[in-house]
C-alpha cells in the first residue's frame, strides 16, 4: 500500500463507515457466544452489501472467509440513482476510503468476489487485474446476472 493511501487511512480512521464498524462489532459479539466456533465465522453480502463485505474483510481478520457478490470497485461506479446517500458531498479522501479496490492488499483472510457474467462483470475484472493478494480470488458465474448469481444451484 502506498504511503499516501496509508496516510489517508490513518487520517480518516475515526470516520470509517459506521456500517462496516457495525459488521465487525456484530462478528465480535457472535464470536463470544458459547455455541459459536469463533474460528468459523463467515460473512456474505450482495451488491452494496458485497462492497461492504469487502471493506469489512479489509478492516478485520475476524472472518474465516468472506463472500462479496456483485460489489463495485468504488462508490462512484454505482449506476445513476443507486449511489450511497451523501456521496456527492464526500471528500476525495472519504471516497477513496470507501473504494475497496484500493485496499485489496490489506485483506487478511479469504475473500471470494463473485459476479454473474451478465452483471457488474467489469467491476470484478478491474479488481482482478490489479489484485496481487493471494487471499482474494475472483469468480465469474457463466449464465448468471447480478441477481441470478444468488440463485440456488439445481
Amino acid at each position: 500500500m502506498s504511503e499516501n493511501l496509508e496516510a489517508v487511512r490513518i487520517q480518516l480512521e475515526h470516520e470509517l463507515d459506521v456500517s462496516r464498524g457495525d459488521v465487525i462489532a456484530a462478528a465480535d459479539y457472535v464470536a463470544k457466544l458459547p455455541y459459536v466456533d469463533p474460528q468459523r465465522i463467515y460473512l456474505g453480502g450482495h451488491s452494496t452489501g458485497g462492497t461492504l463485505v469487502m471493506l469489512a474483510a479489509e478492516a478485520s481478520p475476524v472472518f474465516r472467509a468472506s463472500f462479496a457478490f456483485g460489489p463495485v470497485t468504488s462508490p462512484e461506479r454505482y449506476p445513476d440513482g443507486l449511489a450511497p446517500p451523501g456521496l456527492d458531498k464526500a471528500s476525495e479522501a472519504e471516497r477513496m476510503l470507501r473504494a475497496p479496490w484500493h485496499w485489496l492488499p490489506s485483506v487478511a483472510s479469504r475473500l471470494l468476489v463473485i459476479e454473474g457474467e451478465g452483471g457488474n462483470i467489469g467491476e470484478l475484472r478491474a479488481m482482478q487485474r490489479i489484485n496481487r493478494n493471494p487471499r482474494v480470488t475472483f469468480h465469474e458465474v457463466k449464465g448468471a446476472d447480478h441477481f441470478s448469481v444468488l440463485a440456488p444451484i439445481n
